[in-house]
């Protein structure tokens, strides 16, 4: 049975691949926006062998992309429904004893353990364990990787670790990040379980950190995500009940699109809980002046995507979840073409090739979901 759904996968990919390299040839890049990811593949060459990569080869690779891209949806989705119910500190809970099982293709045995471990290495989030738990945890997974013989670098462990926590260590996930030396796994570790050891490093490496802290709520509770919000709830099960016909069993995609309460929700979740805390790490091609800063040529530029969803020059009352404010703004540009306010899935051509898809699976999860349950 298994062996047969790997097969039927892999016959449907090899037609959209096939597809998508027909309609590939005669068009000009220039004539799209945005690179699929697929056709980045097509041109690829082992360095080696100098040969390119075989169908089934590009099969494998398009799967490892969905794959992780079911892995930052999960965790935005876990997110959308926090904001939009009362007590969703249990979806945190479950989510630890959820045992997580590889998606996609089957490889041999010894590949899919690697992909596995990897994929929760870098989903884990710390939800309400202890840090000290969840530090444990993420050790873990680095040595069960290590065991397959493929070991973890510093720098991938304390991403894993940076990404996994909750917004109240964004504080010292911005010291960490704009740190003027580069901190060791063990640095880091000492840093998160040391409240006083803590304090210290951000108020001897970063004159704003009063602000960075004073901005972060006080108690769990001053945070809207976690107080009770059933209006949110009510008003989204209407504007869907405007929508969709009664006894309707499924939300079409159709349907979505008449949807801009939805629509307001999902952007709201993005912008307090994007997908990850930064994008990946840019390099500057000419000296550039930045809001009076000059950034010469060669700098290493990280995008801290949390602080930019949550600046109070930009949002007002940034901590409250409130999807009404994308409301007036119907036409908010989420590609960063017109402007960037926040950007979850990064901007340009290099933002994330299926942000689209995201997208659509964020709101025909929650969508469903409160079509059929009403959650108390």
């Amino acid at each position: 049975m298994l062996r047969q759904l790997q097969q039927d996968q892999e016959k449907l990919m090899v037609l959209l691949i096939k597809a998508r390299k027909a309609m590939r040839e005669g068009k000009n890049e220039k004539d799209e926006l945005f690179l699929p990811y697929v056709d980045t593949l097509f041109d690829l060459q082992l360095k080696e062998e100098n040969i390119k990569l075989e169908e089934k080869e590009i099969v494998t690779l398009c799967s490892e992309f969905f794959t992780g891209g079911i892995d930052t949806t999960s965790t935005t989705l876990e997110w959308m429904m926090m904001g939009c119910y009362k007590k969703m500190l249990s979806l945190l809970s479950l989510s630890n004893k959820i045992v997580l099982l590889p998606h996609g293709f089957y490889l041999r045995k010894t590949t899919s353990r690697l992909m596995f471990y990897r994929r929760v290495l870098h989903s884990q989030q710390k939800g309400d364990m202890s840090i000290k738990e969840f530090l444990l945890k993420i050790k873990s997974y680095c040595d069960n990787l290590a065991s397959c013989g493929e070991a973890i670098s510093a720098h991938e462990h304390i991403t894993a670790i940076l990404n996994g926590l909750s917004f109240e260590y964004d504080p010292i996930v911005s010291i960490i990040l704009a740190g003027q030396h580069a901190y060791t796994v063990q640095s880091v570790t000492t840093m998160l379980l040391d409240t006083k050891a803590r304090q210290q490093v951000i108020l001897a490496e970063t004159p704003s950190s009063a602000n960075l802290v004073s901005q972060q709520p006080a108690q769990p509770s001053t945070d809207t995500c976690y107080t009770l919000t059933p209006h949110i709830q009510d008003k989204l099960f209407k504007e869907i009940k405007g929508v969709v016909s009664y006894g309707e069993v499924e939300i079409k995609d159709d349907d979505l699109r008449k949807m801009p309460y939805l629509r307001a929700i999902t952007l709201e979740s993005l912008r307090r809980h994007p997908p990850s805390h930064f994008l990946i790490l840019h390099t500057v091609t000419k000296d550039v002046v930045l809001g009076g800063f000059l950034v010469p040529k060669n700098s290493i530029v990280i995008f801290i995507v949390v602080e930019m969803g949550r600046n109070p020059n930009v949002w007002e009352n940034p901590m409250e979840f409130k999807p009404e404010r994308f409301l007036n703004n119907g036409d908010f540009d989420i590609s960063g073409t017109t402007e960037i306010k926040m950007m979850p899935f990064g901007v340009g051509k290099r933002m994330c090739p299926a942000y689209r898809l995201a997208m659509l699976h964020l709101k025909y999860s929650v969508a469903n979901l409160v079509w059929h349950f009403n959650f108390k």
